[in-house]
């Protein structure tokens, strides 16, 4: 008889098992949350960035950019040329985000007027809507195509305000260069002359994409508007002007007053200078003369601009005379007043005679009058 055999009894696992189990556990949830928080953190960090990138490059912006979109340009090629403009912050942020929208195959080419205020989203949605803007052209008087009379003066040339259109160097030579023979306003214009005088001094819209040429005609369109508005041609034939002899006796009155009261004086005391085969004697022409030979201003500055030394008018305008200048040459005031002097206060002081033209010269012209 065999002895009675009891049954096998589970083992009782030891507490030291129970401790490294729990040990391995604890690890386990701990590398996995340690995991879990970089994972977060790392998602948090992108989104933060993501969200960064797509913000406007300058929030304060008023720049205005002209970008040039080639058909066939490719997302990746047109994220370069954006941000090559600094128009947008990110390359990887525009390529994520048209992808997210679906719009990978939609962004269209053209001329474009894109701001560093924009978000990369607005920038994406002008491409996708193929949205061409009209944009402000201001162009001011008194200023002149490429000669600087008043260096320290902040208004820019007429070539300085396309060239700050984003025109290149080469648009904007050919757009001066161009033949507008066939335009109204140049009819009296000799061919030798430039455009001097005829690049209107006002703002104006012209639309996304417009060439330089685009732009100056309408620039040209707006003072022949004005022009015919007023009814100024008729006037200034009957005083024995062309169109362009105008022009230019307005652009002198423009460089020598602002206030179109005193540019109707100012435009007496040429009609009688004239009349009496005097030269103008107006500053304002040899300075012109001299900053458009890049030479500097003397009172006797050899130049047929120059009505110091010439008498009649010169050869064309010395600058874009605003309409009021214009119609002073079509209207001038009355009177009989042979000299004219712009005092330090701004105020234009009107004589009769040579003596008293000096000594309200010597009383109110101090500083002005010193420069010359």
């Amino acid at each position: 008889m065999q002895p009675d055999i009891p049954p096998p009894q589970p083992i009782e696992p030891t507490s030291n098992g129970l401790v490294a189990k729990k040990r391995i556990y604890k690890r386990w949830w701990f590398w996995l949350g340690l995991a879990l928080a970089a994972l977060v953190l790392a998602i948090g960090s992108i989104a933060a960035w993501y969200s960064w990138a797509l913000q406007p490059v300058s929030q304060d912006s008023d720049e205005s950019i002209r970008v040039q979109i080639e058909s066939g340009s490719t997302p990746d090629a047109i994220a370069d040329r954006l941000r090559s403009e600094e128009l947008i912050r990110s390359k990887q942020a525009f390529l994520v985000e048209v992808r997210l929208q679906g719009v990978r195959g939609q962004l269209k080419a053209g001329t474009y007027r894109l701001s560093p205020s924009e978000s990369t989203r607005e920038i994406i949605d002008h491409l996708v809507a193929g949205q061409v803007n009209e944009y402000t052209v201001e162009f001011f008087p008194g200023s002149a195509i490429s000669a600087d009379p008043n260096p320290n003066d902040q208004t820019k040339t007429h070539r300085e305000i396309l060239l700050d259109l984003g025109f290149s160097e080469t648009e904007v030579e050919a757009g001066l260069a161009a033949d507008y023979s066939d335009h109204p306003l140049l009819a009296d214009k000799p061919k030798s002359a430039t455009l001097e005088g005829y690049i209107y001094g006002v703002r104006f819209q012209v639309a996304e994409g417009a060439s330089v040429e685009d732009v100056i005609r309408r620039s040209f369109d707006e003072f022949y508007s004005d022009i015919t508005e007023r009814q100024l041609l008729p006037k200034l034939r009957a005083k024995g002007w062309n169109l362009h002899e105008a022009v230019t006796l307005a652009s002198i009155i423009q460089r020598e007053v602002a206030s179109p009261e005193d540019q109707r004086q100012v435009a007496q005391v040429f009609y009688r200078r004239l009349s009496i085969d005097m030269p103008l004697g107006a500053d304002a022409t040899f300075v012109y003369a001299a900053a458009r030979d890049g030479a500097q201003p003397r009172v006797d500055y050899d130049s047929p601009y120059n009505t110091r030394i010439n008498t009649g008018l010169p050869p064309g305008p010395i600058a874009s005379p605003n309409i009021s200048a214009l119609e002073a040459v079509a209207n001038p005031a009355n009177g009989d007043y042979l000299y004219f002097v712009s005092g330090d206060d701004g105020k234009n002081y009107f004589s009769r005679t040579l003596e008293e033209h000096e000594s309200k010269t010597r009383q109110h012209c101090r500083v002005n009058c010193s420069l010359f």
